[in-house]
C-alpha cells in the first residue's frame, strides 16, 4: 500500500469542507451531525493516531469509527494516488439523491400556488357565501343542506383552521429542506436508478485501481467496499478469490447475483483480448447513461403529474365546496 501523509489528508478534508459547505452534498455516514463536524472528528482522530506512531494507511485501516464510505474511499486513494476516487466515493451518490430529491421539491411548487389560490377563495366562501345561503334557507324556512351546514361549522372554525394550515405548510417545507439522510423520495424506478449510478461508480473506480497498477483481486476488494454495499462487497470478494474463467458454486452464483450481467460479464467472461480498464470504463458509460435516461424522465414527469393530481384535488375539492352547496339550494328551491 502506498502511503501519503497527514497533511495531504487533511488538505483532502478541507476540500471536502469547501464542498459541503458550497452545496454540494456529502456522505459521511451519518446524518446527525454536520459534515464539518464529522471531518472535524476524522481529523482529530487521524492526528492522535499518526501522533502514536501510525502510519496514515494504518491509521486508517483500523480505526472503526472511521465513516465506512469515507474509509474505503481513501483506502483506495492510498492504492491509486488519485483523489479524485476519494471525492467521487463521498459525493456522487448523495448527489444524485440531492438533485432528486430538490426535482420532487420542485415539483410541489404548481400546487403550493394552487392551494393557496383555493386557501384564499375558500375564506372567501366561508365569510361571504356561506352566511348568504345561510339567510336563504331561513328566509324559506327550510333546513339547509348539508353543503352550507358544512360551509358554516368551517366558518364557525376560522380561527383554528386559517392560521393551522399556512403553519402545517410550512413546517412540512422547512422539514422537506432540512431532510437528509440515505433515503430518496421513493419514486417509480429509483431503486434501479440508484443501482446503475453504484454499479458506473464501481466500474470507473476499478478500471482506476487497476489502470495504476492495483491487482484486480486488491482492486475489487477496495471498489466494493467504497460502494457502501454489503451485497456487492460479497460479489467483488468472490470474483477476487477466483481466476477468471473458473466457474463458481451454487452458493457463489447466489452472491454474484447482485452484479448487474454488463458487469458480471466484464469481470467473469471472456473479454476476447481487450483491456479490463477500457471494458470497465465502457460499462460505467453505459450504465450512467441508463441512470440520466431515468433522471430526465424524472425531471419531465414528475412536475407533470404531481401538479396534474395534487392541483387537480386541490381544484375538485374547492369546486365541491363551492358548487355543491349552490346546486343543493337550486335543487331545494325546486321542490320548495
Amino acid at each position: 500500500m502506498n502511503d501519503v501523509s497527514l497533511e495531504e489528508v487533511l488538505a483532502l478534508n478541507e476540500e471536502l469542507a469547501s464542498l459541503s459547505a458550497a452545496g454540494v452534498p456529502i456522505e459521511l455516514g451519518g446524518a446527525d451531525i454536520s459534515t464539518e463536524e464529522a471531518l472535524a472528528r476524522i481529523n482529530a482522530s487521524l492526528a492522535l493516531r499518526t501522533s502514536l506512531g501510525q502510519t496514515v494507511g494504518a491509521a486508517l485501516a483500523d480505526d472503526q469509527e472511521l465513516p465506512p464510505l469515507y474509509q474505503h474511499a481513501l483506502l483506495a486513494v492510498l492504492e491509486s494516488n488519485q483523489l479524485s476516487l476519494a471525492l467521487e466515493g463521498v459525493s456522487r451518490q448523495p448527489a444524485a439523491r440531492d438533485d432528486l430529491r430538490k426535482t420532487a421539491g420542485h415539483a410541489f411548487i404548481q400546487p403550493l400556488i394552487v392551494l393557496a389560490l383555493a386557501y384564499c377563495g375558500f375564506i372567501f366562501l366561508c365569510l361571504r357565501f356561506a352566511p348568504t345561503m345561510e339567510s336563504l334557507y331561513v328566509d324559506f324556512g327550510h333546513e339547509a343542506n348539508v353543503g352550507v351546514k358544512l360551509l358554516t361549522m368551517a366558518r364557525e372554525w376560522m380561527p383554528v383552521w386559517v392560521p393551522l394550515i399556512p403553519l402545517m405548510v410550512a413546517v412540512t417545507i422547512a422539514l422537506w429542506r432540512r431532510r437528509t439522510g440515505h433515503h430518496p423520495p421513493p419514486l417509480p424506478g429509483a431503486r434501479r436508478y440508484f443501482a446503475a449510478l453504484r454499479h458506473a461508480t464501481f466500474s470507473e473506480q476499478l478500471a482506476s485501481l487497476i489502470t495504476a497498477g492495483v491487482s484486480l483481486p486488491e482492486g475489487l476488494r477496495l471498489a466494493g467496499d467504497a460502494t457502501g454495499d454489503p451485497a456487492m462487497a460479497r460479489a467483488s470478494d468472490v470474483i477476487a478469490a477466483h481466476e477468471r474463467g473458473e466457474s463458481f458454486t451454487a452458493a457463489e452464483q447466489h452472491e454474484l447475483a447482485a452484479l448487474p450481467p454488463l458487469l458480471r460479464w466484464a469481470l467473469t467472461g471472456d473479454l476476447g483480448g481487450e483491456p479490463l480498464p477500457q471494458i470497465l470504463h465502457f460499462v460505467a458509460a453505459t450504465y450512467r447513461q441508463a441512470a440520466e435516461r431515468q433522471a430526465a424522465i424524472w425531471h419531465v414527469a414528475l412536475p407533470t403529474f404531481i401538479g396534474a393530481f395534487f392541483g387537480g384535488l386541490i381544484v375538485l375539492g374547492y369546486s365541491l365546496s363551492m358548487f355543491g352547496p349552490y346546486i343543493g339550494l337550486l335543487r331545494d328551491l325546486a321542490t320548495y
